[in-house]
């Protein structure tokens, strides 16, 4: 069996290979994880989004949504 040495992340329970792998779709492989320090920089660093936590008000997306089916249901101009 051949072998090749690929770099990898581990997100959301995956490992995401950073190149190109040559194997088939759902072949098995096994691992040998070599963990490397992370110093948190760089586009594996997790910026919070600032309006994150703020709440909508329900009624306010719910007249949206009437307002966007009424507007949608309407006969189209005539030029």
């Amino acid at each position: 069996m051949a072998s090749q040495r690929v770099r990898a992340r581990f997100e959301h329970g995956v490992f995401k290979p950073l190149e190109a792998v040559d194997l088939i779709e759902r072949q098995e492989v096994t691992l040998a994880i070599q963990a490397e320090t992370f110093d948190g920089v760089g586009p594996a660093e997790f910026v919070p989004n600032p309006n994150w936590g703020k709440q909508a008000d329900g009624q306010d997306l719910i007249e949206l949504l009437y307002e966007a089916r009424r507007l949608g249901s309407r006969e189209p101009p005539t030029p």
